[in-house]
């Protein structure tokens, strides 16, 4: 008999095939509830990817044009820029001075190059006074700078705290934080620990950074076409002219010395003539046999049993005829009323000039 005719076949069979229709359904239904209702797993950042609020933004900018850089500090604080010549010190300095808007909180900045003699912020010290080394440290441009408390003895309360010194690249520099009196003394009862300026104050000290600037656009090279070097010359040296003269050394190493001069007019300088720096050349087959080189990159005639060592200057490189080295004049010239002349500066910064020597064939 065949049953797909007969219609009680079909009959006992529609209850199974609605049930089956059911189950699938309510699986669906709760497969897509799970999936569209359930809240799916979300992938949260790291601690280490976690970003702190910019508490600069907003901040005012000081650049320093003369050296290339950079700081930010609050909109209700000043910056001030200082330098020139102390008369007590009888010593160049600069420094950068951020003060809180009541004017008694003061953050003293400075930065100089690495080589030069001119004197950064004086970290303050006298009687009843210690510096006290802490194990923090702060980020200024990319170096972990050291941070002591100088502290007032009789009442063990932080004076000044102090940053540095440090180096960066090819500078040298300090930073203090102090809080003055109206008199600009200090309070010995005033204790700078935990001072919510004192955080300003090193924030502004993290926003260092050197910025890219033409500083040498100005400057002038000078070409030595007979001995084949270069130097660049900064902004000072306008109306400079040369003279050669001849240096005698041993071993027949006697050399011509090309010195700079510039007008040194109203000081007491010998026919107002200021010999700045001047380049030695020496002959490369004698300087190859006879010279040497110390850690300190000076070149020295190393002394024989007879004779003692001789100083050839600092060395500056060689060509494929001469080799050279430089040194500074006797010293800086001086008004005649006793003041230092502009020319003072130039003579302390010989040494950062002498990183634009090069050299070329001849």
């Amino acid at each position: 008999m065949n049953n797909q005719s007969n219609p009680l076949f079909f009959h006992r069979w529609i209850p199974t095939v609605i049930g089956v229709i059911i189950v699938v359904l309510i699986g669906g239904g709760v497969i897509a509830y799970n999936y569209l209702w359930t809240p799916q797993p979300v992938e949260l950042p790291t601690a280490g990817e976690k970003k702190e609020p910019d508490q600069t933004v907003g901040w005012k900018t000081y650049k320093n044009e003369e050296y290339g850089y950079e700081m930010k500090y609050p909109k209700n604080w000043s910056a001030k820029h200082e330098s020139g010549y102390n008369e007590v010190l009888e010593r160049y300095y600069e420094k950068n001075i951020f003060k809180d808007p009541t004017g008694k909180y003061i953050l003293y900045f400075g930065i100089v190059p690495e080589d030069s003699n001119i004197r950064t912020p004086n970290l303050k010290t006298g009687v009843g006074f210690t510096q006290v080394g802490t194990d923090q440290t702060i980020n200024i441009g990319g170096r972990a700078v050291k941070i002591s408390n100088l502290i007032y003895e009789p009442k063990g309360t932080v004076q000044e705290v102090w940053f540095g010194p440090f180096e960066i690249n090819d500078f040298k520099g300090k930073a203090e934080f102090g809080y003055l009196t109206d008199d600009f003394n200090y309070n010995e009862w005033f204790d700078m620990a935990g001072k919510p300026e004192l955080e300003i104050a090193k924030k502004i000290l993290s926003t260092f950074r050197f910025i890219e600037t033409d500083q040498t656009a100005d400057w002038k090279t000078y070409r030595n076409e007979e001995y084949g070097f270069e130097i660049v010359l900064s902004e000072g040296y306008e109306g400079f002219w040369t003279k050669e003269r001849t240096i005698r050394k041993e071993r027949e190493m006697d050399s011509p010395f090309v010195v700079f001069y510039l007008d040194a007019s109203g000081s007491y300088w010998p026919n107002q003539e200021f010999d700045v720096f001047g380049v030695i050349i020496y002959p490369l087959e004698k300087w190859n046999s006879n010279a040497e080189i110390d850690e300190n990159n000076m070149a020295w005639i190393m002394g024989e049993e007879d004779s003692p060592s001789s100083f050839l200057g600092f060395y500056l490189g060689k060509n494929n005829k001469h080799a050279f080295t430089w040194s500074k004049g006797h010293d800086c010239p001086y008004y005649t009323s006793g003041q230092p002349t502009p020319l003072c500066k130039l003579y302390e910064e010989v040494s950062s000039l002498m990183k634009t020597f090069s050299v070329f064939d001849i």
